[in-house]
């Protein structure tokens, strides 16, 4: 059984699972900003997919948010994400599955699994294709793209699913909302997240994936390699900010070498 093939069309009738990923929350429980742009760009996309359930034989889109209480602050980025989409957007509670256990983009894909089985066996009676479309930041794209592959290759193989990356725009600063004296990474500068995001695909994830059960591309593939292209292309294409317009104190910022000089 396969849905897509080399002749499938972004403009066939589909089923769209919008995955937005998590974002660890500040101390107080409050969304950084970074994880409101991706709720807000899931929602735009979501009203987007409506117009053709009405005037095609889509079926009906739903959100899969994802991510645990990170930060023990009482509330999951799910639940926070769910939260958004309803009162900043007005989505029916009912189009949204919610999920508060995962800690990191790996559990992100895993705890998907389980959802995605269920629609794949519906999806043998109506013969609808899946199209899993991941939102996040920019600047988190390139790696939770890679982190996808890797735990859904078989059913990416097997045709059972299309994978599709429809970044949140990122800006060249951080969130405003700072607490002094807490080194957070809300407060990291956009290339500094860049800078993090090579250090883990570098030193932790094919490791962290494996240790999931999963097999993983090296780091000589061309998987892997065009992962840290793209890191690299996106923290050149930011441009010198005034120190100023940061949150990070040049204390904090020392912590995280840069990669790339």
């Amino acid at each position: 059984m396969t849905f897509w093939d080399s002749n499938s069309s972004d403009v066939l009738p589909c089923l769209k699972v919008f995955v937005v990923l998590g974002q660890s929350l500040w101390p107080d429980g409050k969304p950084p900003s970074v994880l409101l742009d991706r709720v807000d760009h899931a929602a735009s996309l979501y009203k987007q997919a409506l117009e053709h359930v009405t005037t095609t034989n889509h079926q009906q889109p739903f959100f899969y948010v994802s991510g645990a209480d990170v930060k023990k602050v009482n509330k999951s980025e799910g639940q926070v994400m769910r939260d958004l989409l309803i009162l900043r957007h007005n989505i029916d509670s009912s189009n949204i599955i919610m999920d508060s256990q995962a800690k990191n983009t790996i559990e992100n894909a895993m705890q998907l699994d389980p959802i995605l089985n269920v629609e794949i066996m519906k999806a043998e009676t109506n013969q609808t294709p899946i199209e899993v479309i991941i939102v996040t930041s920019e600047f988190h794209m390139p790696r939770s793209s890679f982190v996808f592959k890797m735990v859904f290759r078989e059913k990416i193989s097997n045709k059972l699913i299309k994978i599709t990356c429809s970044p949140a725009p990122a800006v060249n600063d951080c969130d405003r909302h700072c607490y002094p004296g807490k080194l957070d990474i809300n407060a990291y500068s956009i290339k500094q997240r860049l800078e993090l995001e090579r250090r883990l695909m570098l030193n932790t994830m094919i490791k962290w994936i494996q240790s999931y059960g999963h097999q993983c591309e090296g780091q000589d593939s061309e998987v892997f390699q065009n992962v840290l292209l793209d890191i690299e292309a996106m923290y050149n294409s930011f441009e010198i900010h005034n120190e100023s317009k940061t949150c990070v104190t040049e204390q904090k910022r020392s912590v995280i070498p840069c990669l790339f000089r």
